[in-house]
């Protein structure tokens, strides 16, 4: 099953945002993350969390979907929460919308909490402008980018080893190491961008203009 969960961050409504809502077939909005359901003309079966960001014009709007309320003093985010009853559910794959440009604490959050979930279940953020993929090694990933399009692979580890073809820097098993950014704003030349992970843990992030 594939679950769709709404965050509260930005969103850019395109053609791939749309495809990926409707796609889904578990839709999950995590408090404030409701308000773009309208705006992708999609209904969450449920909406979780401290409710204290929701507009209440907004929540008005679905008085018979089922509501998972918290208290606001909690140790987990709404989007962490929403994560853990996608996984509860077995969602196979979890699409997050709007998990980032908002808050950079939220955003950095959002990012961690994906790249530990990806090592059980498969997990990806979507803005509309950044796509953010995961990977854990050893893994071949392979990226039908547009040719020119703007990507970058950072180590989520003391250390990822990693081979790459297609883009204007190639590598060959390179030792990427953590907190460097060797990594950053790759170009797409000859894709589909082939990617082939040894070991260690990446974030990929794919740009798009808007």
């Amino acid at each position: 099953m594939r679950a769709l969960i709404l965050a509260g961050g930005k969103l850019v409504i395109s053609k791939q945002i749309i495809e990926l809502a409707k796609s889904a077939e578990l839709i999950i909005a995590a408090d404030s993350g409701l308000k773009y359901a309208q705006q992708l003309n999609i209904s969450p079966e449920i909406i979780i969390g401290d409710f204290d960001s929701v507009q209440k014009t907004i929540l008005d709007k679905y008085p018979n979907i089922q509501k998972l309320s918290y208290p606001k003093k909690k140790d987990k985010l709404d989007l962490e929460l929403a994560i853990d009853y996608a996984i509860k559910q077995n969602a196979r794959e979890i699409i997050v919308l709007a998990a980032t440009g908002g808050r950079l604490d939220q955003t950095m959050a959002a990012i961690l909490i994906a790249a530990r979930v990806s090592k059980k279940t498969k997990i990806s953020l979507h803005s509309g402008v950044q796509d953010v993929f995961f990977a854990n090694g050893p893994k071949n990933i392979s990226l039908n980018l547009e040719k020119g399009q703007t990507f970058s692979l950072l180590s989520l580890g003391l250390g990822s080893s990693l081979s790459l073809m297609g883009a204007e820097y190639n590598l060959n098993t390179y030792q990427l190491d953590f907190g460097t950014g060797v990594g950053i704003s790759n170009i797409a030349t000859s894709p589909p961008i082939e990617i082939d992970l040894h070991s260690g843990q990446i974030v990929v992030i794919v740009e798009y203009d808007i």
